[in-house]
This record gives structure tokens, sequence and C-alpha cells, in this order.
């Protein structure tokens, strides 16, 4: 494969986005991106307009070149943010004006471009700032000057 600009691995999914904006996914079944429930380790395109890709487990991310952050996989830990409990098939837009996003084992955090700060997955060890808050099923802003001494 040529004219790759980034690589990220998850459990069971290989993500690249290439120079041109086109968004690569193989690997595991209903993970990747394409919609189906099958294995597909031919690298696919799933998207194009992409500035920045991301995984986690099993659930991967990308952020289009108008700032919006799409989502898909097995929706582990509830990591997608779109409000359920269910795997997405296919990338799915969870929020607009992103600068960035972080994913990883439970948690997925993002920035926006006016400077907020959201996070959201399974958060039991406080990894949103409180303890113990469970599943967060959608974008919760951040209060970081709480997390930051």
């Amino acid at each position: 494969m040529t004219d790759v600009e980034k690589a990220v691995i998850s459990s069971d999914i290989i993500v690249v986005l290439k120079t041109n904006g086109d968004v690569i996914s193989w690997g595991r079944a209903g993970f990747i991106g394409d919609g189906s429930t099958e294995d597909n380790f031919t690298p696919t395109t799933i998207a194009s307009n992409a500035r920045d890709i991301e995984a986690g487990q099993k659930t991967c991310a990308y952020i289009s070149n108008d700032d919006e952050l799409y989502l898909w996989g097995s929706n582990t830990e509830n990591m997608i943010g779109d409000g359920s409990d269910e795997g997405v098939l296919y990338p799915k837009e969870i929020m607009e004006n992103v600068k960035s996003v972080s994913m990883g084992s439970v948690i997925t955090l993002c920035s926006t471009n006016d400077g907020k700060y959201y996070g959201w997955g399974w958060a039991m060890a406080s990894q949103l700032g409180e303890s113990n808050r469970g599943a967060v099923k959608e974008p919760l802003e951040l209060e970081i000057s709480n997390m930051i001494s």
C-alpha cells in the first residue's frame, strides 16, 4: 500500500489513512466499517475526506476534513457515543467541530475547535474525572480544570 499518512491497530481491525483522505480498513467481522458481519481481510475503502484516524478496543474513529467525528465497531464499553449498546457496522457521525480524538481500551476522548473536551465509554476508574460513573453512552463535556493540578 502506498501513500499512507497514518495507520492504527485495534483488537481485530487495521485502519489506514491515505494521503488523499481515504480511510481503508480490514479485519474481523462487524468491526471494519463496511457494513459486513463477515471477516474481511482485504483492504476496503470505507470513507473519504478524512484528516485523522484512531482506534480503541474493537472500535475505530475518523475525523473528516469538515471536523465531523465518525465512529464504528463493536461499541465495546459504549465507546461509540451514540447512546446505545449496539455495534455500528458503518461509520456513524457522533459530533461536529472536532479537533482531535483519542481512544483507549474503554474510553473515547475528543477536543473541539472551541476548546472544549468530551469523553464517553466505561468510566469506572475516574477516567472522566469522577469516580465510578459507569457507562457514559454519549459525549459528556469534561471539566478539565478539575483534573489538572
